[in-house]
C-alpha cells in the first residue's frame, strides 16, 4: 500500500531514516493466514507489527475502503484506518515471489532468498492467474540477511562466497516500476 503521493516509494529511493511501510501478505495463495504488516524503519533500525486478517477485512483494504476499520480492537488496524483517511493510502501493486527461508538460532539470524519477483495488478492478491511481469532477470534473487545484533560467524562464513552485491533492494520498488506515479 502507498499513500496518494507515492510516499512509501520517494521515501525508500531518498533513503528516509524513518518510514513506515504496510502490506497485505500471504503464503502460496492460502487465505487461512492473511497478515495486515507495517515495516517501520528508524535509523538502523527495522521492527515489523503484524495482524491476522479475514479475507473480508482483506478484501476491503484492496478495494481502498477504511469504513469501520476504527473500531476494530487492534492498533494496527486502527493505524491503518488513520494513514486511509488521512493520507489516502490505498493498494498499488502486487508483489510475487518464491522464498527459501533459512534460521540460524543464535542471534536469530534468518537468510531467504527470494526468487520469481513478478509484479501484477493491485486487486489481484487471491487470484492465481493473475497478470504479473518480471521485475527481475531471471537469473537475479534477493539474498536477505536478518539478525539481532551480531552475524553469527557460520553464517557469516557462508555467505563468504557468494557472488552478490550488498545493497538494500526493495521488491516494492522494484515491482513499482511498471505502475504509473506521481
Amino acid at each position: 500500500l502507498d499513500d496518494a503521493y507515492d510516499g512509501a516509494y520517494y521515501d525508500k529511493l531518498s533513503g528516509m531514516p524513518s518510514r513506515d511501510k504496510y502490506r497485505i501478505r500471504l503464503y502460496n495463495l492460502d487465505d487461512r493466514l492473511i497478515l495486515l504488516e507495517r515495516k517501520r524503519k528508524l535509523g538502523d533500525l527495522i521492527s515489523k507489527d503484524s495482524a491476522r486478517i479475514s479475507r473480508r477485512l482483506a478484501e476491503q483494504i484492496i478495494s481502498g475502503d477504511p469504513a469501520g476499520l476504527d473500531r476494530v480492537d487492534n492498533p494496527l488496524i486502527q493505524d491503518l484506518f488513520r494513514e486511509m483517511r488521512t493520507k489516502l493510502l490505498r493498494p498499488v501493486v502486487l508483489v510475487d515471489y518464491a522464498r527459501e527461508a533459512f534460521c540460524y538460532p543464535a542471534e536469530t539470524a534468518r537468510v531467504t532468498i527470494d526468487r520469481y519477483l513478478r509484479a501484477g495488478p493491485r486487486t489481484a492478491l487471491f487470484d492465481p492467474l493473475a497478470p504479473t511481469v518480471p521485475a527481475l532477470d531471471v537469473d537475479q534473487a534477493v539474498l536477505e540477511v536478518k539478525f539481532d545484533r551480531v552475524l553469527p560467524a557460520p553464517v557469516a562464513c557462508l555467505l563468504s562466497g557468494a557472488p552478490a552485491t550488498r545493497s538494500a533492494i526493495s521488491k516494492y520498488v522494484a515491482c513499482r516500476r511498471f505502475e504509473p506515479l506521481k
